[in-house]
């Protein structure tokens, strides 16, 4: 199992950033991975991320969004 696409869907800017611009609501998320690759030692991943779609007032059209993923992978 190749450690840096294990559980790729729980990273959703990772694996499609453009999925930022169809989000019509505000979303947010944090994970966490622990996952041991043997003699004693594991890698983390921390990540946390966030969709903020931007809607024009005049006529409520969804028409962009802003994301942002923050990760560390030890």
């Amino acid at each position: 199992q190749n450690l840096y696409f294990s559980q790729f869907h729980q990273t959703p800017l990772l694996t499609n950033p453009a999925m930022v611009g169809t989000e019509t609501s505000i979303k947010g998320g944090f994970f966490y991975k622990n996952q041991a690759v043997g003699g004693g030692q594991a890698f983390t991943t921390p990540l946390l991320y966030g969709f903020y779609p931007l809607i024009r007032k005049k006529d409520n059209k969804h028409w962009a969004g802003i994301g942002v993923q923050v990760l560390s992978d030890n």
